[in-house]
């Protein structure tokens, strides 16, 4: 996605600890027997057609959903007072499961378990210094893998990230300065369009609008993803930054963010305009609404060189959320130069990895890079 992702680490340590809810263990399990015979079917009737041997498909396919699926399973509720209620029954949202109600489309799983090309890379050059340049998707169902840049961080000094997980205080008192809104509940800053996708959104996640109802935009938008992601088996842990932020932490490798800790981001969403904030609802609203399907096709697409689709939904966003767009994408992308000409100082290469809506459109890091003089070239 365009905007830095608030870790669901950092969510959940707003939950209070004092009243824990939990579903029963038999609800767990028989949904979680659910979701895997489903998947395991689909998968199973797609090795058939090609006449694969089925015991191999069938360890195959118990190899690749042990990765990369584990589901958050704790929910929380919170002590009397409004706000407290309101901001806690939110933070709750984020360890929902609602699997049972949301399907995987064949194609985008197919899609998913298909043996990948080479990941897109680009080598950016300017004084005779080099770095790497990659764009990463949000969470899918498997773990990102690619042995050529996972090898490709040995040789490097440093890592760059929007994000990382670093908190310096307790999350719970920057949501409540920015997150929070009880003068202007959050069905009045939405017009009919928005509030139609709104409540499709909830639907899909089987999330009472109370959860959010005092809730600004964009903390009610990352509340919907995350239990969405969660709903889905969507984890962090499988992306390419977590899995290549393993490998560099294994060699002592530097990690540097764009956001130097989770407090930034949280200050930097609650500092948006409020055009801002609201189209950034909006953009992730339309993000889910699109559907895995979709959305797989477009990564795939991605993988295989192809930013046509990519470049296709930022220059929607170009167009539909335009105050959005100029700060998260134009603002951004252009803040990264002087991170660029900083790592020329480096011995050794650096590795930066962003969002892929950051390396698409008309304003692409790769293009302020081309106009900043740095050649950028694809490997």
């Amino acid at each position: 996605m365009a905007a830095p992702r608030i870790c669901a680490a950092t969510f959940r340590s707003i939950s209070d600890t004092s009243q824990v809810e939990r579903r029963s263990a038999h609800e767990f399990l028989l949904t979680d027997y659910l979701i895997v015979h489903s998947v395991a079917i689909t998968l199973i009737v797609q090795f058939i057609l090609i006449s694969l041997p089925f015991y191999m498909q069938h360890e195959f396919i118990e190899n690749k959903l042990g990765k990369g699926t584990q589901m958050i399973r704790n929910t929380q509720n919170a002590r009397a007072g409004f706000t407290r209620r309101q901001l806690l029954l939110a933070m709750s949202a984020f360890s929902a499961t609602a699997a049972l109600g949301l399907s995987l489309d064949v194609k985008a799983m197919d899609q998913a378990t298909a043996v990948s090309p080479p990941w897109p890379l680009w080598l950016i050059e300017k004084d005779g210094r080099q770095v790497y340049l990659m764009g990463q998707t949000p969470p899918r169902n498997l773990a990102w893998q690619d042995s050529r840049i996972e090898a490709l961080v040995k040789t490097c000094g440093a890592i760059w990230t929007e994000t990382n997980q670093i908190r310096r205080k307790n999350p719970k008192e920057l949501v409540l300065k920015y997150g929070l809104d009880q003068k202007t509940p959050l069905a009045e800053r939405l017009n009919e369009s928005d509030m139609q996708r709104l409540k499709q959104a909830l639907d899909l996640v089987k999330m009472p609008i109370e959860a959010i109802a005092n809730m600004r935009p964009w903390l009610a938008a990352f509340t919907i993803e995350s239990s969405y992601f969660a709903a889905m088996k969507l984890v962090e842990d499988g992306t390419a930054e977590r899995v290549l932020l393993r490998n560099a932490k294994e060699r002592n490798i530097v990690h540097s963010s764009e956001f130097p800790a989770q407090d930034d981001v949280i200050q930097f969403m609650g500092e948006m305009s409020e055009p801002e904030d609201l189209q950034f609802l909006q953009y992730t609203l339309i993000n889910i609404l699109r559907g895995m399907a979709e959305s797989e096709r477009i990564y795939a697409a991605w993988a295989r060189g192809d930013s046509t689709p990519a470049d296709r939904l930022v220059l929607q966003l170009k167009h539909m959320q335009a105050d959005f767009y100029a700060k998260h994408v134009v603002t951004r992308n252009r803040n990264w130069l002087p991170r660029f000409a900083a790592m020329r100082a480096e011995a050794k290469p650096t590795l930066v990895i962003v969002g892929l809506y950051h390396m698409a459109g008309p304003d692409s890091l790769l293009t302020q890079l081309k106009d900043d003089g740095w050649h950028v070239q694809a490997i």
